[in-house]
């Protein structure tokens, strides 16, 4: 089972889907007759009808193949952004790097963020 997520994650890679993300989600009001998916996030625009057909069946193979088989397999577009930046020195000079004078859009350098636990 350990090695499903890299599995789905070269099958992925080997077909050239531009994925953003992979989730496990249930969706609805009542839990009852739900199922549970296995939820591909692709970039907008970045993958055909047929190839999404494609990649969803090999995916859904995996699942099989790990006896994982009330589990279905989705493909939606979307983004993701980064919320919170690295704090670790390494992070900072990254974030430097990738920014003009070490400033954000809104002026904020790197050291004026917020690590995740400060915010709870």
């Amino acid at each position: 089972m350990d090695q499903l997520f890299p599995e789905i994650s070269k099958t992925l890679d080997s077909k050239e889907v531009n994925w953003t993300s992979i989730d496990v989600v249930k969706i609805g009001y009542d839990w009852g007759d739900r199922p549970v998916i296995l939820w591909i996030g692709v970039k907008p625009s970045s993958l055909s009808g047929e190839k999404g057909v494609e990649v969803t069946l090999a995916c859904k193979e995996l699942l099989v193949k790990y006896g994982i088989n009330d589990v279905e397999c989705e493909i939606r577009e979307s983004q993701y952004m980064r919320l919170v930046l690295d704090t670790t020195e390494e992070g900072k000079r990254k974030e430097g790097k990738k920014r003009k004078g070490g400033k954000t859009k809104k002026g904020l350098t790197p050291n004026n963020f917020k690590k995740p636990s400060e915010f709870f």
